[in-house]
């Protein structure tokens, strides 16, 4: 029996095209870069398959790779030629806008034979304006989409907002800028994926996690710890957001600096926004 569930509508994103970029170059088998995404096999296979490229190993020499940039730019075509041509002439313009008038609705037209177009195709024209009616030419109008909760004018975040990160780390000058982002792989209430992504360097630390939940989160972040095996001192945290931000300063300082020095409150934590 399959351990994959791909929901229907959930498209490749540019982040997935990335990441199957970089498992493959990894050697990572078309299978195993699908069990990482959740993705049934086939669905990978076709999408390598579309963004093969030829790249020049030697003088007269090439090969064959996949690349996530030219993946994306034909999934956008597709996209862009999926879109049905609207099927209308001037006779059958005519004679909707006709029964219309009359006080006709789209299911009377449709039952009655008057009008051989489905009912919500002529509702699509009416609420696109291909008619060049509105709604208001409807006998019974049907009820719009309730509009999506505002938020309360009283509500007060419980730290800054993304939007007052400083300009560097928008312009992704520094190593050690982190974001950290929870990815829902259905919509039932299972596991997700929590994402620890380097804005500068892109390194990113990827972990399946139960749920969204902020113990779940921490019990990831514990584990990533012990996988490192980087030793800390809960003095230097005074709140969960600083876990966050000190625990990535140290992975990446492993990477980036010949010796590790644990930062204070006023050293580099001060620039990690999360």
């Amino acid at each position: 029996m399959q351990d994959y569930y791909t929901p229907k509508g959930k498209h490749l994103t540019l982040s997935d095209r990335r990441n199957i970029e970089r498992w493959l170059h990894e050697g990572c088998s078309n299978r195993e870069v699908a069990r990482r995404l959740d993705k049934a096999p086939q669905t990978i296979h076709n999408e390598v398959k579309r963004g093969l490229i030829l790249q020049q190993v030697r003088h007269s020499r090439f090969t064959k790779v996949y690349s996530a940039a030219r993946a994306q730019i034909i999934y956008e075509e597709n996209r862009k030629r999926s879109v049905k041509t609207v099927q209308l002439d001037k006779q059958t313009k005519e004679k909707i806008c006709h029964y219309l008038n009359q006080k006709y609705s789209p299911e009377m037209m449709v039952k009655s034979g008057k009008v051989n177009v489905p009912v919500s195709t002529i509702y699509y024209w009416i609420h696109h304006g291909h008619l060049g009616v509105g709604k208001e030419a409807l006998l019974y109008p049907r009820k719009a989409k309730a509009n999506k909760k505002q938020a309360s004018p009283n509500f007060k975040p419980a730290g800054k907002s993304i939007e007052e990160r400083p300009e560097s780390i928008n312009k992704r000058e520094n190593i050690g800028d982190v974001e950290i982002d929870t990815v829902i792989q259905t919509r039932a209430k299972n596991e997700c994926r929590l994402t620890l992504t380097d804005r500068k360097s892109r390194y990113q630390i990827i972990r399946l996690i139960p749920d969204k939940s902020v113990s779940s989160i921490n019990q990831a972040l514990r584990t990533i710890l012990q996988e490192y095996r980087i030793r800390f001192t809960l003095s230097q945290l005074t709140t969960e957001r600083n876990l966050v931000a000190y625990l990535m300063f140290l992975i990446l300082s492993t990477f980036t600096m010949p010796t590790l020095i644990l930062p204070g409150r006023e050293g580099p934590m001060k620039n990690i926004i999360v």
